[in-house]
């Protein structure tokens, strides 16, 4: 038995036409087309990262003024060094007349201080570790930081260090019981007479203050943002995309599986590496990410900025099916055209078959019309 095969050949003209005119249209078409978007979306991408990687660049930098400037304003309070010895020198209770005419006379200074350079508290205590002196008040007015109830806590390990340093000091974000046990970061400064340290500056710092400089988010569109991984891979900064699951205070009361930034950028960047990746952020969201390392005193953090892969790819989703739909229309047409051409072919091509036919069989009076002045007529 013969077997039946398939061949060009045996296929009729008019869909042969058709294929071979959908060809020469749109492989062409296809072709341009979706090599334009390709090499259109390596240059968004290359544009993304070099986009990122400036507002990472700035971030750091704004971070380190942040903390340089900090410095700065110990700097401003050692001018009344005179006031602050005195102060130490009398630590008695606020009820009394010399303790009164003191506050009177500094007093609105450190408050207005405070307020103004944008603290949430100021602490003055002593070299024994007694806190004489807070702008706020809380429960750690007139404990001991070396040996009371808070000489564990973040002021408490700050002042050991500074005691024992003599020199300023950082202290990292960490709950802080007093301060209804939200995250605090210190900064405190020794003031020392005659090779001796007479008593402590400490400064509480507002966590709103550096959520502020990471959340101001000028061309960074509707995903962009940027922030602050601490070494335990706790947020440092607030985030924009989920403030309620991954501001700082949410990333110290739960876990950092849940509430923290535990990424391969963040990861990256506390290991002393600055670059950029395509990764998974902490949403489970691929996103591009631009990172690198800040060291803030004894503190490293991460400073990374990032934008999810939908918004980036947005244009080029758009120009792809933008091409697919001028394809498509694209073959409704040359199909037309095709079948319209095959016809004018095809026509005095059959005429002529059963014109041959009618001759052959012995038809001699058989005529052919043909009203065409091409190859064919």
């Amino acid at each position: 038995m013969e077997e039946s095969m398939f061949r060009i050949a045996d296929v009729k003209m008019k869909p042969k036409l058709i294929a071979l005119f959908l060809l020469v249209g749109l492989i062409p078409l296809l072709i341009v087309g979706l090599w334009s978007a390709y090499q259109a979306k390596n240059s968004l991408i290359d544009k993304s990262y070099a986009h990122l990687t400036s507002i990472r660049d700035m971030k750091k930098y704004q971070i380190e003024r942040y903390f340089e400037e900090r410095k700065g304003d110990m700097g401003i309070l050692t001018e009344i060094i005179g006031m602050l010895r005195e102060l130490a020198s009398q630590k008695s209770d606020i009820s009394t007349d010399q303790y009164k005419k003191i506050y009177d006379a500094y007093g609105k200074y450190l408050v207005n201080f405070v307020r103004i350079y944008g603290y949430y508290d100021l602490f003055l205590i002593d070299s024994q570790g007694e806190v004489f002196y807070t702008v706020k008040h809380e429960e750690d007015y007139q404990t001991n930081m070396l040996t009371g109830k808070y000489a564990d806590s973040g002021l408490g390990r700050l002042i050991k260090k500074t005691l024992a340093s003599g020199r300023i000091g950082i202290e990292d974000f960490a709950p802080y019981a007093p301060s209804d046990n939200a995250p605090c970061s210190f900064i405190a400064q020794p003031v020392i007479h005659n090779g001796k340290t007479e008593l402590i500056v400490a400064l509480q710092l507002s966590l709103q203050e550096i959520s502020a400089v990471m959340q101001e988010r000028s061309g960074m569109g509707n995903t962009g943002e940027t922030y602050l991984v601490g070494a335990d891979k706790r947020m440092r900064s607030d985030s924009f995309v989920d403030p309620k699951e991954h501001s700082v205070k949410a990333s110290f009361a739960g876990s950092i599986e849940k509430n923290g930034a535990d990424t391969q950028a963040g990861r990256d960047a506390l290991s002393g590496k600055t670059g950029t990746s395509y990764i998974r952020d902490y949403l489970g969201n691929m996103v591009y990410s631009a990172y690198t390392p800040v060291n803030i005193g004894d503190m490293l953090w991460a400073v990374i900025a990032e934008i999810d892969d939908d918004e980036v790819m947005k244009p080029i989703n758009l120009l792809t099916g933008s091409i697919f739909i001028s394809a498509f229309i694209s073959a409704f047409f040359i199909i037309l055209i095709a079948i319209f051409i095959g016809n004018q072919i095809a026509a005095p091509l059959k005429r002529g078959v059963v014109f041959a036919q009618a001759i052959s069989e012995g038809d001699l009076t058989a005529n052919i019309d043909i009203s065409q002045k091409d190859e064919i007529g």
